[in-house]
Formats: C-alpha cells, structure tokens, sequence
C-alpha cells in the first residue's frame, strides 16, 4: 500500500497480509511523509500455509520523513495468541522480528468435517441399535445375510 503524504491513524486498522519472507510475499504499508500512530491496530494475516519462525523479519511500514508509534497494538489472525514478536525503527522503517515459531489455528472447516463424521457414525450406530432391538439379534444377522446376496 503506497501513500503520497502524511498518515495520522487516531483509531481504526491498517490490514496486512504476509504470504511469505520476501517483500513481495507480504504486504508493505509505504508512506511518503511522516508516519503518525496514535491508536486503533494493525492486523497482520497469514496466508498461503506461511506461519513465521523465530528471526523471520518484516520491514511492514516505512515512512520518509520519520514514523512515530504511541498506543498501537498489533492483532494477529491464523496463529495462535502465544505468537512473540519484537518491533525496531531503522531509519523510518518498522520491522517485526518473530521471537518464536507462529502455530496455526485449525481451520473452522476441520472442525466441521470431523464433527459431522462424529455424528454420521454416531446415527449409523444408533440406527443398528433400534433395528437389533426391534427384529431381535437373530433376525437381524438373518437379514442382513438374506439381503446382501439379493
């Protein structure tokens, strides 16, 4: 994201995705002015199975003339919260340093696959359950002998 000017963010997000460890696997925030964050977030996300590992480094903000940092915080989506990171300025430039290996949170999806297979298996069993109680035992192995063949 190029900005031509000064930016002052009070409150809000800047969002920024990384994709991997070259600049152009992650997205830079480059203003050409002075760079002024009183509050709000910047959130950074993690795409593309790329979770950093301790001594990755970020260069995800510059500013020309100079980047000033008050209250900011930085949220973090797709890893797990115990993620440790250090920010440095070098000359107008905020890098991100991991102190840690980032670990994924499990997609949603993976939770609702394994969960409906839980219960597909848990209604296959309840199903043979009731039919075993209403035929009796026998009748059942009979059946399903009988039924198999035809």
């Amino acid at each position: 994201m190029l900005l031509n000017g000064s930016y002052t963010q009070l409150a809000g997000e800047v969002d920024l995705e990384i994709a991997g460890l070259t600049p152009d696997k992650y997205d830079q925030f480059l203003i050409h002015g002075t760079g002024d964050f009183e509050g709000g977030f910047i959130h950074l996300s993690f795409l593309d199975g790329f979770f950093p590992h301790a001594g990755d480094k970020f260069d995800i903000l510059k500013a020309d003339q100079g980047l000033t940092f008050t209250q900011n915080m930085f949220v973090f989506s797709g890893i797990y919260p115990d993620f440790q990171f250090d920010t440095q300025f070098l000359d107008g430039v905020l890098v991100l340093t991991a102190l840690n290996d980032a670990d994924p949170v499990p997609e949603a999806n993976t939770f609702v696959l394994f969960g409906s297979g839980l219960v597909g298996l848990w209604l296959v069993a309840a199903k043979r359950r009731r039919l075993r109680e209403r035929v009796g035992w026998g009748t059942w192995i009979r059946t399903t002998v009988i039924s198999s063949k035809g």
